[in-house]
């Protein structure tokens, strides 16, 4: 079973999209603190933004418009937890990561004429190996971090993507 549906299409675009957005929503005090500690503007309100605009989009498209949602479904509401710098940088690594593959996607996208609102991806593209530097240099700066936390929380998001991912396609 792959993961990741074929992006090329309406609906895997869209469990992409929802995927994303889920994602965005959840983690978005820790990408706001990370942002301060590298010293770069908070996108995520903008990558938010534009993954909604984008699922308005596709929700548009013939191949969507009867049988599919384009909507996310409803986050689970916030658990309250004390922000750990190194959690933070470990949920971060994911969602900044995700950042490089961005322009291929998008390039991927157009190309193969798939679902063409492409906001989010554009969006998350710009600057990205510039963020990315700036994402390590700060990670790297960081006196007495903790790195059995910051992997956990990598490990952690990552299973998070993809449960994400298996509801959002189911």
């Amino acid at each position: 079973m792959a993961v990741l549906a074929d992006l090329t299409t309406a609906q895997g675009y869209g469990v992409y999209l929802r995927t994303m957005l889920r994602l965005h929503t959840e983690l978005n005090a820790d990408l706001a603190q990370v942002a301060t500690a590298c010293g770069l503007c908070d996108r995520n309100p903008a990558l938010t933004a534009a993954l909604r605009a984008d699922l308005a989009g596709l929700a548009r498209t013939p191949a969507l418009r009867h049988n599919q949602r384009a909507t996310s479904r409803p986050a689970p509401p916030a658990v309250p937890e004390r922000l750990s710098l190194p959690v933070s940088f470990g949920r971060a690594y994911v969602m900044e990561g995700s950042a490089l593959g961005a322009q291929l996607l998008r390039r991927r996208l157009l190309s193969a004429g798939g679902p063409q609102p492409l906001a989010y991806l554009s969006l998350l593209s710009e600057d990205h190996g510039q963020r990315w530097r700036a994402f390590c240099d700060a990670l790297n700066a960081l006196s007495q971090i903790d790195v059995p936390s910051v992997c956990l929380a990598a490990q952690a998001t990552f299973a998070r993507v993809a449960e994400c991912l298996a509801e959002e396609a189911s």
